[in-house]
């Protein structure tokens, strides 16, 4: 993949951008030295807000639903609407449900209608945004080649690449930005 211009989350805009992304998407399910494709795309759209990384969006039609669930859980964007919730259960069945980490808007905005039923993953599988949870699967994602890392704190789903820079919301001492 040819070299990414770089970019500073405090130039992202707010209100939120929608835009769609040239860059091939990925979420790889590892465990145990195998590896299954979650999703696959270079259909995907990113949500550009000050401060955060962006958060990517992926055609259901690029996604493995097989393994998807429907949660009970919901929550609320003031930019993009009600939140729904899958949850997953890994290809490798020995595996715990992977609850809650995986989004869509059925019923967005105006502004965001393009990411209609699009499905959003955080950057880890697990909430303690952990790559190293010995005898776990865990999905890896991916931005061209690129393996992502996930936006610090546990309420956002940005995913951050090696050209995203400046400080980001998320950690300890953020949340009054």
């Amino acid at each position: 993949m040819a070299s990414q211009t770089p970019e500073n989350v405090w130039d992202y805009p707010r209100p939120p951008a929608l835009e769609k992304t040239p860059l091939r998407l990925r979420i790889v399910w590892t465990d145990e030295g195998q590896e299954s494709v979650l999703a696959d795309t270079t259909s995907g759209f990113r949500v550009l807000e000050t401060s955060h990384p962006p958060t990517y969006y992926i055609p259901p039609k690029d996604v493995n639903t097989e393994w998807l669930t429907k949660s009970p859980r919901s929550s609320f964007c003031e930019w993009k609407g009600q939140a729904t919730y899958y949850n997953l259960q890994p290809p490798t069945s020995s595996q715990p449900l992977v609850k809650d980490r995986i989004w869509t808007y059925p019923n967005p905005t105006p502004r965001f209608v393009n990411i209609k039923d699009y499905l959003s993953f955080y950057a880890a599988s697990s909430s303690s945004n952990s790559r190293s949870e010995k005898g776990k699967g865990q999905w890896k994602c991916f931005v061209g080649e690129e393996e992502v890392a996930p936006q610090e704190g546990d309420f956002y789903g940005g995913w951050k690449t090696s050209w995203v820079q400046g400080k980001m919301k998320g950690g300890p001492g953020t949340w009054g930005w």
